[in-house]
């Protein structure tokens, strides 16, 4: 390491105080060259001047910011010269969305080749000749260990965990592109197809993809089995999702839904989402102000799917069948009635039945499974990760915030509805389940929110998921526009 050491009049100084432009080029270790390299066009590489050769472990540390925030940071230099008190902050605007200052802190130990990459919010400060910014306070958001033998160590609040998944490596912007380099078999052109999203769903072992030449290889691999399909037809998202759901389809069906994927072009995930917005587009569905389902937004259907005690986040490939063969009497309860049901599906691990041919079948089929659910889940009285703008709602003593699991199994026991399955979507912060009582009446009460913390109806159903009476979702909508307009003022 010491043969890095250049001349410091040599060095470019930056936008942060004590921190200079990073040449790749000084560099003699190869290892590392290749991963700097590798980085997103859209980031800068800096060193701290006086640690850049640490001489007691012989590593380098480095940090890494996107030129998006440098770009704000030259701006607010040259444009606030005038003022004199200090400029302080944690977030700043960009193309209309509010942003936090996000670091990449980088240490490298040369002789482990061990990687060691945080990410980081800093307190940025302007220093006192209003030429730079220094680092005021630093939060730690995720830790990272990279290892050569192409596994990644993260760091959540207590643990370590090894993380050996496509999704891991190929979903963060900066280690991407160099663990894509790191892939040398012909399954690098499907894996180069995948957009983001799909990439954050692969559950499949990095490795493997260096052992494979093609999709149907890859699952056969994966799955250890031979598949009657020509799974290459797919991209590998697809693929994966299509094996999956195999597990939920009598044998005798399986190529019903083969033959629909095909037949319909529903080959990857760009495809599918095209199809599901030219499916609503002329759906009053569509048209509807409710669109909180995320196929009324025209986004692809997902669901938490148990294989082999793994789960994977999947595209939810039978939902998506059903809503083709009920296309033309689509409505936003329709759509929601096709989503329980397919995850109830998930959830007993029941089979389910293709042939439906009727709404009303499927609700008695909705209800059957329901009641198979009650009866395989007995949950603890584990508490609900409800996010705090739910926990500090002022709504009045009539509706009963439902706080943990058990709550919420005797709340779909009672009124025989599958609000058990909303526990996800609780536990992400994105609703609340309440019961609500009102003219010695109780209801099934699901709340949303947006990014403004404005509330409003995610579902409201009495017992049996029958639609309540108009007055009582207005009464409901009084008291939420109520809270939102003091919220805003």
């Amino acid at each position: 390491m010491r043969e890095m050491q250049t001349n410091h009049k040599s060095f470019i100084p930056s936008l942060f105080e004590n921190y200079c432009v990073f040449d790749k080029e000084m560099l003699k270790d190869e290892y590392l060259k290749a991963f700097l390299n590798s980085i997103d066009k859209e980031y800068c590489i800096f060193f701290k001047k006086d640690d850049f050769i640490n001489s007691f472990h012989q590593s380098l540390t480095l940090l890494i910011s996107s030129k998006e925030l440098l770009g704000f940071l030259e701006n607010l230099l040259k444009t606030n010269l005038h003022l004199n008190y200090n400029l302080s902050f944690y977030k700043f605007e960009s193309k209309g969305i509010t942003r936090n200052t996000y670091f990449y802190i980088l240490k490298y130990n040369p002789s482990t080749r061990d990687i060691f990459f945080y990410k980081q919010i800093i307190d940025l400060q302007r220093t006192k000749d209003k030429k730079a910014f220094e680092f005021k306070r630093i939060w730690h958001k995720e830790t990272y260990i990279l290892k050569e033998n192409k596994t990644i160590i993260s760091k959540n609040k207590t643990n370590f965990i090894i993380n050996k998944y496509a999704s891991t490596f190929l979903s963060n912007p900066i280690f991407k592109e160099f663990f894509l380099s790191q892939i040398k078999t012909p399954i690098i052109k499907d894996i180069k197809r995948l957009d983001d999203a799909s990439l954050n769903c692969l559950k499949i072992d990095f490795a493997l993809l260096n052992e494979v030449h093609n999709i149907q290889e890859l699952m056969e691999k994966l799955f250890k089995k031979e598949f009657a399909f020509n799974l290459n037809k797919l991209d590998i998202f697809v693929a994966l999702s299509f094996i999956l759901a195999l597990n939920f389809i009598p044998a005798k069906e399986h190529n019903k839904l083969y033959q629909f994927l095909i037949n319909k072009h529903l080959t990857n995930y760009e495809r599918i989402k095209k199809y599901i917005k030219e499916t609503f587009e002329n759906n009053e569905a569509w048209k509807s102000s409710q669109k909180d389902l995320m196929l009324l937004r025209g986004q692809a259907p997902l669901a938490l799917i148990s294989h082999q005690r793994k789960k994977y986040q999947g595209l939810n490939l039978l939902e998506l069948f059903l809503v083709d063969k009920f296309a033309m009497s689509l409505t936003k309860e329709t759509i929601q009635l096709i989503e329980d049901y397919t995850k109830l599906v998930y959830s007993t691990k029941e089979l389910i039945n293709l042939n439906i041919k009727s709404l009303k079948r499927m609700q008695v089929e909705h209800d059957r499974l329901v009641s198979i659910l009650n009866i395989k889940q007995i949950p603890k009285s584990k508490k609900l990760k409800i996010d705090t703008s739910f926990l500090d709602l002022k709504l009045p003593k009539n509706f009963k915030l439902l706080k943990n699991e058990k709550e919420l199994y005797l709340q779909g026991l009672e009124h025989k509805n599958c609000v058990y399955t909303r526990k996800h979507r609780i536990n992400q912060g994105l609703s609340a389940i309440y019961n609500l009582n009102l003219k010695e009446i109780d209801y099934t009460l699901e709340l949303t929110k947006n990014r403004k913390n404005q509330f409003s109806i995610y579902e409201l159903k009495e017992k049996f998921n029958q639609t309540p009476p108009k007055e009582v979702s207005l009464y409901v909508k009084n008291i939420l526009k109520e809270l939102n307009d003091k919220t805003l003022s």
